[in-house]
């Protein structure tokens, strides 16, 4: 199983956008599984059509809600060193 993690943060000159589409391509070619996770929804991707394509022929795609988990886990971090001051 492979993982793309943060997909479409990458660096997107020639060579990375040849070396992702080989690597797709390879693995749907194979059957191999493989999960992508992005921020950036399939059309908006900076990747060329047929690496989007192999991508949409290949995935699951699952939209999750736009909530970031970082913001989240930030603010209940900023809420619990303020009821400790006001505690303490």
């Amino acid at each position: 199983m492979g993982i793309f993690d943060d997909f479409g943060k990458q660096k997107s000159g020639e060579w990375q956008q040849q070396e992702i589409f080989r690597i797709i391509d390879e693995r749907a070619n194979t059957g191999k599984r493989t999960f992508f996770t992005s921020n950036v929804p399939l059309e908006q991707l900076d990747v060329d059509e047929a690496t989007k394509s192999r991508i949409e022929n290949v995935s699951l795609i699952f939209q999750m809600p736009e909530e970031s988990i970082r913001h989240k886990n930030a603010a209940a971090k900023q809420a619990e060193i303020v009821n400790r001051l006001l505690e303490g």
